[in-house]
C-alpha cells in the first residue's frame, strides 16, 4: 500500500471516529414539550361578531410518528350570549432551523374539532375561523432551542431523523 492510500485511509478512519464522536440526541419528554407549549396558550380570536378561545393544551405522542400532536379544549362564543365548548385535536411537523437551533412546530393540521352546542351553519364559520387561528398562530413556535453549549454548538449541524418512542420526541443530530 503506498503513503498516499495509508494516509487516505488514516483520514477516512479518522472522519469515520468524529462523525461517530459528535452525533447527538436530543430527548425531550411530553412535560417539557407542555410546558413549552402551555406557554403559547391561550389562542384568542375574533371575527364577524365570533370568539375563539382554545385553551388547556395537552400533549399527544403518538409512537412511531414524526408529528407532534396536541389535544386542546375551545370554546366559541357568538352574539345573543351563545356558547359552544369542545376539542380540538391539532398535529404538526417539526422542523429544525440550523441558524437558530431551535425547533419549531410546522405545518399544523386540524385533525378532529368538535364543538357542541352551536347550528351546523355556525359551526361551519367557527371550522373557518379556529383553521386560521391554527394556522396563524400554532405554525412556526419554537418547542426546543438548544442551549449555548459546546456541546449543542456541535449539534447545531443537521438534523438526520424525528421520531417519537417511549412517550417521548427523538431528534437525532449529526455533524455530517
Amino acid at each position: 500500500m503506498t503513503l498516499f492510500k495509508q494516509i487516505l485511509l488514516g483520514f477516512c478512519i479518522f472522519l469515520f471516529g468524529v462523525t461517530q464522536a459528535i452525533a447527538f440526541t436530543v430527548e425531550l419528554t411530553e412535560a417539557e414539550l407542555q410546558e413549552k407549549i402551555d406557554a403559547k396558550m391561550p389562542l384568542q380570536k375574533s371575527r364577524f361578531y365570533i370568539s375563539v378561545i382554545i385553551s388547556d393544551p395537552d400533549v399527544v405522542l403518538m409512537p412511531g410518528s414524526d408529528r407532534l400532536g396536541i389535544q386542546c379544549k375551545i370554546v366559541a362564543a357568538l352574539p345573543g350570549n351563545l356558547k359552544g365548548n369542545g376539542t380540538l385535536y391539532v398535529d404538526g411537523g417539526i422542523e429544525y432551523v440550523q441558524e437558530e437551533g431551535a425547533f419549531y412546530f410546522v405545518d399544523p393540521k386540524i385533525n378532529t374539532l368538535v364543538i357542541e352546542g352551536i347550528s351546523k351553519k355556525v359551526e361551519k364559520k367557527v371550522k373557518k375561523l379556529v383553521g386560521k387561528v391554527v394556522k396563524h398562530s400554532m405554525n412556526h413556535f419554537p418547542v426546543y432551542t438548544f442551549k449555548n453549549n459546546l456541546k449543542h454548538k456541535f449539534a447545531k449541524a443537521l438534523l438526520d431523523s424525528v421520531t417519537v418512542k417511549d412517550e417521548k420526541l427523538i431528534l437525532e443530530m449529526s455533524v455530517f
